[in-house]
């Protein structure tokens, strides 16, 4: 009972700890809150592409300025000369390099990662910051290069063996007008770009190439995660990347993000180039960090309804007492009214129809074992009765006086043993006699004289007179009829039992045991599996049991034969 009332609590403040953060953040506030986050990167991932787009058209507009500068520096000229020859030469790849330096000095900042100058073949003339000293090979491979080379100013996006640039082209003219070939200028995509622009989208933003992450304005290890989402872009229609793709959560250490991926234009994005927009997710989405969140006030009286939750909590009290005085207090104060009924005697049994669930299990096991109990016991009585058979006089002399003579002997019995209470007067009796008390001398007695106090003597003498007496088997540790008689009348009445209950209960048993298999082994029975400890322990609980019904002092048992077999006969003593 007690353990059911702790329980009890225990639920009860679960529940009340349950109600509290329910009460403090519940679930529509918390799906709310999500929503406004994917709605945040999926707005943070449009204004990316956005800016994007917006960058080009810079990259276009400088370009398109800076194949001005160089028509104005003369530079024309020295194309037209590099598309007319087969191999460039040193001198002219010396020229146009020392004129691309200094027309890079007139550059704003941040300036730009390379600067090519292509002739009509698309061949490198000169090359500035990346791989300046390497001249005479073609881009023609190119589509932003092909189409500069036509005449188109336009953009794109490059994966090189050292990241990813963002590249323009623009055509190049002489002074005449002619066509020369081709400027193009690249800007690598780096942290401090991808910087700029998470300042600008209030989220933060990776570019991953070819699997690795090549810029990123956070370095908070997510990559893994973002790259096994990004299989789905695919399959997305172009341009439809930020609205359609999925949001992913995921985590980082303890904090937890939300992203949303996006492929990048050009040759780039064919070849599976994209980026990443990802905002934090706030902490007080979950019970730590509404614990971490919490401050003071937020638990004061006119935030938090504190007298509702005393309320319902008394509440759930008395409910909880209710159920347990019905489920619990009631039916066990039923079990002990009906309990101390039975101890009284007022009723035998417990009333199953009183008691419901398991105490009326209980009821109904303890009726079962009274009733196993009283049934056992009949039983028992049945058996003992059948085995011993009717009770003998209620003394020794009586008993002695009873016993019939030796008759001639009998055919060989069955196997076992058994006790009978009815010997025929045809069969022979051996009387047991017990070993004699310690200290004690026995006084031989004529082998004739009657088992029976002085008393009974005449009596027995005119009953036995055309009868053959009975002849006990001695045996080592045996009673005999010497010890029996200590002088020419014998022992009195109330001397035997008081010698009998004496006598070692284990010699004696061995000395009634040691006839018994004797008697059977002259009946040609066979005792193979009769040991002493099987048959003394039969012996003893008999004795137990005649004592306990007769109310007698002890118990002697006689070996005699029955129908051809060995039996036992016992008697109670008083």
């Amino acid at each position: 009972m007690y353990l059911s009332k702790l329980w009890f609590f225990l639920v009860t403040a679960l529940a009340v700890v349950a109600i509290t953060i329910a009460l403090v953040m519940p679930r529509p506030a918390e799906r709310a809150a999500i929503q406004q986050e994917e709605k945040t990167v999926r707005k943070a991932c449009l204004i990316t592409n956005i800016l994007l787009r917006d960058n080009a058209r810079s990259r276009i507009q400088n370009t398109s300025s800076f194949a001005q500068a160089v028509r104005q520096a003369g530079l024309g000229e020295t194309l037209v000369k590099a598309s007319q020859v087969e191999m460039i030469s040193p001198e002219l790849n010396g020229t146009a390099r020392l004129a691309l330096t200094n027309l890079i000095t007139n550059i704003p900042e941040p300036k730009p990662s390379f600067i090519w100058l292509l002739d009509t073949r698309g061949r490198v003339v000169a090359r500035s910051n990346l791989d300046d000293k390497s001249y005479g090979d073609s881009m023609r491979g190119y589509y932003v290069v092909q189409d500069a080379l036509d005449g188109y100013v336009r953009d794109d996006l490059w994966m090189m063996q050292d990241g990813l640039y963002r590249v323009a082209a623009a055509p190049v003219l002489t002074d005449k007008l002619k066509w020369a070939g081709a400027v193009v200028l690249g800007r690598n995509m780096d942290k401090a770009f991808a910087t700029t622009l998470s300042k600008s989208i209030d989220a933060n933003i990776n570019f991953y190439v070819a699997g690795d992450s090549v810029a990123s304005s956070n370095p908070v290890q997510i990559h893994k995660d973002v790259i096994t989402a990004s299989d789905e872009l695919t399959g997305l229609e172009e341009g439809q990347d930020c609205a359609a793709s999925s949001i992913v959560p995921v985590k980082a250490g303890d904090d937890s993000y939300r992203v949303v991926s996006a492929r990048l234009p050009g040759e780039a994005g064919e070849q599976g180039a994209f980026y990443s927009v990802f905002v934090k997710q706030e902490a007080a989405l979950n019970f730590m960090g509404m614990l971490k969140a919490s401050k003071k006030g937020d638990l004061s009286f006119d935030r938090f309804p504190w007298i509702f939750v005393a309320l319902l909590f008394i509440g759930l009290l008395a409910i909880g007492f209710l159920l347990m005085n019905r489920e619990v207090d009631g039916p066990l104060k039923k079990l002990g009214t009906d309990a101390v009924a039975m101890a009284k005697g007022s009723s035998t049994r417990f009333d199953e129809g009183l008691h419901k669930g398991k105490y009326g299990s209980i009821a109904r096991s303890v009726n079962i074992g009274i009733e196993k109990s009283e049934r056992e016991a009949k039983a028992a009585k049945k058996d003992f009765d059948q085995l011993l058979g009717p009770a003998p006089s209620a003394s020794i002399s009586a008993a002695a006086s009873a016993l019939p003579p030796v008759a001639e002997e009998a055919p060989p019995p069955p196997g076992d043993f058994k006790f009978d209470s009815a010997p025929k007067k045809s069969a022979a009796i051996s009387t047991p006699t017990p070993p004699p008390m310690p200290g004690m001398t026995p006084t031989p007695r004529p082998k004739s004289a009657p088992l029976a106090p002085p008393a009974r003597v005449a009596e027995m003498k005119s009953a036995t007179d055309n009868q053959v007496a009975p002849t006990p088997v001695a045996l080592p540790g045996a009673i005999t009829d010497d010890i029996l008689a200590t002088n020419k009348s014998g022992f009195p009445d109330e001397e035997m039992p008081t010698m009998i209950n004496h006598l070692p209960s284990e010699n004696y048993f061995q000395q009634v045991y040691e006839e018994f298999i004797a008697l059977k082994t002259k009946c040609g029975e066979s005792t193979d599996n009769l040991t002493f400890e099987r048959f003394a322990k039969k012996l003893k609980k008999n004795k137990e049991v005649l004592i306990a019904k007769h109310g007698c002092d002890s118990v002697t048992f006689q070996v005699y034969t029955k129908d051809g077999k060995a039996a036992l006969k016992a008697s109670p003593v008083k």
